[in-house]
């Protein structure tokens, strides 16, 4: 069988709060703020005090906690003021919660608030740490693209080269050695050299060779399509800068604006933008 025990604790009285708050005070009123004397030197001026050292000693650690400010004694003093005047039952001579916050509690008013903030906070962090995975993820098809970029960019400078070394051993009849360039350079690409057979075979498997054009534009539609997170990520980053211009355009006009002012009409230019702003964000219709 379990049993409850109830243990109240005494706080201060008015009186002991009132006392605590002159001795803060004859403190201040003590205290050299530009030049703080430490317990040694306080206690060498009173060499010649019949004082015991009982006496010495608390005068040494109340100096020490109240003038020099090891104590905290002003950041106390304050803090327990806020506690008791937002969370003490004021009717109460022990230490005991305000009878607004048992209200609370008793009719189940403030639980559901605590429960619900701690689910958005749960569902936040799950949130973050899937979005921050899939980031990661992407981060790596990133770095295996812009690796094969630079290969490929390594591969194309190559061929330039070899292409330019081979033309210049042709202009100087020397057949051969400009094979063995143009062999050379094409080690480790993926593609069959085609049998001769005409100049026009020759131009269609040329052309077989390059069908379709890709701009820089549409390449990066294409990666941003395969990194959506990332695109997401920017996409806000703009979006912000976009309506901070749209703030400091709408602040500059208004106050340049009269009634009957001409240029009232530039004034939705700021919804404008606000609208491309959630079109970065795969909003619509904001306005």
């Amino acid at each position: 069988m379990s049993k409850i025990i109830s243990v109240k604790m005494a706080r201060p009285s008015e009186d002991e709060v009132k006392s605590l708050w002159q001795l803060f005070h004859a403190t201040e009123a003590a205290e050299d703020r530009w030049h703080r004397e430490s317990s040694a030197q306080f206690l060498e001026r009173f060499d010649d005090q019949e004082i015991s050292d009982e006496e010495r000693t608390f005068i040494a650690v109340a100096w020490d906690s109240l003038v020099q400010g090891h104590g905290g004694f002003g950041r106390f003093m304050g803090a327990y003021d806020t506690l008791i005047y937002n969370f003490q039952d004021p009717d109460a001579d022990h230490v005991a919660t305000h009878p607004k916050f048992n209200a609370l509690l008793t009719e189940s008013e403030l639980l559901p608030v605590v429960f619900e903030g701690y689910h958005e906070a749960k569902n936040t962090i799950a949130d973050l740490e899937k979005k921050n995975q899939m980031l990661a993820i992407e981060n790596m098809v990133l770095q295996e693209k812009a690796a094969r970029e630079l290969s490929g960019a390594w591969i194309m400078n190559r061929l330039v080269v070899g292409s330019i070394a081979a033309i210049s051993l042709i202009h100087a009849g020397q057949f051969t050695s400009a094979k063995d360039w143009l062999l050379e350079n094409m080690e480790g690409i993926d593609i069959d050299i085609p049998t001769y057979q005409s100049d026009t075979q020759l131009n269609e498997w040329a052309k077989s060779q390059q069908e379709g054009y890709l701009t820089h534009t549409q390449a990066l539609e294409i990666i941003k399509q395969q990194i959506p997170e990332t695109a997401r990520v920017i996409n806000e980053y703009q979006a912000q800068g976009v309506e901070l211009a749209a703030d400091g355009f709408h602040k500059s006009v208004f106050s340049a604006i009269e009634e009957d002012g001409v240029i009232k009409s530039l004034l939705y230019i700021k919804a404008d933008l606000i609208q491309f702003a959630a079109n970065l964000r795969g909003e619509h219709n904001v306005r």
